[in-house]
């Protein structure tokens, strides 16, 4: 797959960080946070800069995304509804296309899925989807 333009300003922003040329980067890169940048270096740095690098951080973040749904989901719904969940974020087309580009996107995907709870949180999250639910169906 060739690299697609959007792709282009996280690739460049790891690289001129990995270079040490900061200048550069803040006065061209200012318009997103640095984070995927920061962590596209890391990669970079370990797996030398190439297109493979820098779209493996989306695919790790997907990886951690779906692990996070799955166990959400298990501890609210059981075993079977968190495999459900998680096979089918894992086949939806947009997220398979997000998952394989080096975009920021799946890190924020990451961000909203671990959201900190705690067990006292199940019953009112529980509540929630029910009526999300109820009011998809009702709708039909």
């Amino acid at each position: 797959m060739s690299i697609q333009w959007d792709e282009v300003t996280h690739l460049n922003g790891g690289a001129l960080l990995l270079r040490g040329d900061f200048q550069t980067y803040f006065s061209f890169n200012a318009f997103y946070p640095p984070m995927y940048d920061l962590l596209t270096t890391s990669f970079f740095s370990v797996g030398g800069v190439s297109v493979f690098a820098g779209r493996f951080v989306s695919v790790v973040f997907s990886v951690l995304s779906l692990y996070a749904v799955f166990e959400f989901t298990h501890r609210v719904y059981g075993q079977k509804t968190a495999l459900l969940a998680s096979i089918f974020l894992g086949i939806m087309p947009g997220y398979v296309w997000l998952s394989r580009m080096a975009m920021i996107e799946t890190m924020l995907i990451n961000g909203v899925a671990v959201r900190p709870a705690n067990a006292a949180d199940v019953p009112e999250i529980t509540r929630i989807y029910n009526e999300g639910i109820r009011d998809r169906l009702a709708t039909l």
